[in-house]
């Protein structure tokens, strides 16, 4: 046991003194003890005082490295396919076409073609079934100078030229040859309106031929008429076989050459002043001749859509010729799908000779109200050619009554119509009649 104690002495001191010279000068060794008898082996000392400390654990096998996947190959992407851009709608045709020096003018044709199927009937006169095209009217007009100066022609292949034939002959007097004549009635001519107008600000001038501005259904434009045709009292016929019965009563629907002076102002008044041959339609002016026709039209607006008229016409000068003399007034709405019209015409008519003439007059009230595609009309008018209290039983009444069918707007219309006239003379039987009417126009 000393000896263990001995031992373990030498290696403490062992193990201070490695210290202690680190930090001071080393001590003088100490005397060696006589060695002892060998011992069973015992760990050496350095063992003992060497405390092993705790072994690491093994290291643990770090997990196997994860290979990585290879990247694919980059895959080409396929081209996008780009849709080919819509292709812009085409514009739509021009309305109008320009014309003049500098093109700022237009030029727009137009066009209005009427088709008539017509059936009469009246007792002890056979039955008349026909078809008629009652107009193929063919229009120019725009503007050579816009909003200055512009024009209009319209004319209607549908008017059958009416000629008069002198056949020649032999003078039993003198012997000598006549030659033929031939002559045209001018209103049944081909050619109906032709104008050229000046505008300004307050008034527009307009040279040419044109209607005269007596009654509101006359200056309706054909194609945007109530009925397939105007009232009695404005074109002067009672019925489809005898359309130039009472001539006199075709106080409205008449052209003339002249000079007009007219304009709207604003939204509320409109004039027009004319001044006219008074030859008619197509006819040349009479030699040495300087009456003229006058005329004055004046319309109010006071609200929207109503239109309140009243016009005059009189020949001007020494009315050595026929003269004639026209009062009108009229009053018309359209809105909120009714179309409503009255208008009283009177005239008078004074021969070469003077006098006092002969005078007319006439009436007439129509209405429509639309329904969608549908027009149900009405119509009622009086004409009487003379309204002398010595000529008796010459008026006559008709009443009308149908339907419109609007395919698209005034473009494309049906139109069927029944009608009766009614004389005051009851020894002319009633004629019963109906209209189908298809109209085009654009």
């Amino acid at each position: 046991m000393k000896k263990l104690h001995g031992s373990l002495a030498l290696i403490v001191a062992t193990a201070f003194s490695g210290h202690a010279f680190a930090q001071t000068t080393p001590a003088p060794a100490a005397p060696v003890a006589p060695a002892a008898p060998a011992a069973e082996a015992t760990p050496p000392a350095t063992a003992a005082a060497t405390v092993e400390a705790p072994a690491a654990p093994p290291p643990v096998d770090a997990a196997p490295a994860v290979e990585a996947t290879p990247t694919p190959a980059p895959v080409e992407a396929a081209p996008a396919v780009v849709e080919p851009a819509a292709e812009a709608a085409p514009p739509p045709p021009p309305a109008k076409l320009s014309v003049g020096k500098d093109a700022t003018g237009f030029f727009q044709p137009g066009f209005v073609v009427q088709f008539w199927t017509t059936y009469e009937h009246q007792d002890l006169i056979k039955d008349q079934l026909a078809f008629r095209i009652k107009r193929a009217e063919v229009t120019f007009k725009g503007d050579i100078i816009p909003s200055k100066v512009s024009y209009k022609i319209m004319f209607d292949p549908s008017k059958l030229l009416t000629l008069s034939a002198t056949p020649p002959g032999t003078d039993a007097t003198t012997g000598a040859v006549t030659a033929p004549t031939v002559t045209q009635n001018g209103a049944s001519a081909m050619l109906q309106d032709v104008n050229l107008t000046y505008s300004s600000d307050y008034v527009d001038t307009t040279l040419g031929q044109f209607k005269v501005p007596v009654s509101i259904d006359s200056l309706t434009p054909s194609n945007k008429l109530l009925f397939h045709d105007r009232a009695d009292i404005v074109t002067g016929s009672t019925s489809f076989r005898a359309p130039s019965a009472f001539p006199t009563g075709a106080y409205g629907e008449r052209r003339d050459l002249g000079v007009k002076f007219d304009k709207k102002l604003g939204d509320y008044f409109y004039y027009n002043v004319s001044l006219f041959n008074g030859t008619g339609q197509n006819a040349a002016e009479l030699p040495f001749d300087t009456e003229k026709d006058g005329a004055l039209r004046l319309e109010v607006y006071p609200i929207s859509g109503l239109t309140i008229a009243g016009a005059g016409l009189t020949t001007l000068g020494k009315r050595n010729h026929q003269a004639r003399d026209r009062i009108s007034a009229a009053v018309r709405y359209e809105g909120n799908g009714l179309s409503a019209t009255g208008e009283y015409i009177t005239g008078w008519d004074t021969g070469a000779a003077g006098g006092k003439g002969l005078n007319g007059a006439g009436w007439y009230v129509m209405g429509g109200y639309q329904i969608g595609n549908l027009q149900p009309i009405v119509r009622v008018g009086q004409v009487d050619p003379n309204t002398d209290s010595a000529v008796k039983k010459d008026s006559w009444m008709k009443y009308e009554a149908g339907v419109n069918y609007y395919v698209q707007a005034q473009e494309v219309r049906f139109s069927v119509v029944g009608q009766m006239t009614q004389f005051e003379n009851s020894d002319i039987k009633p004629i019963l009649g109906a209209v189908g009417a298809a109209q085009l126009s654009f």
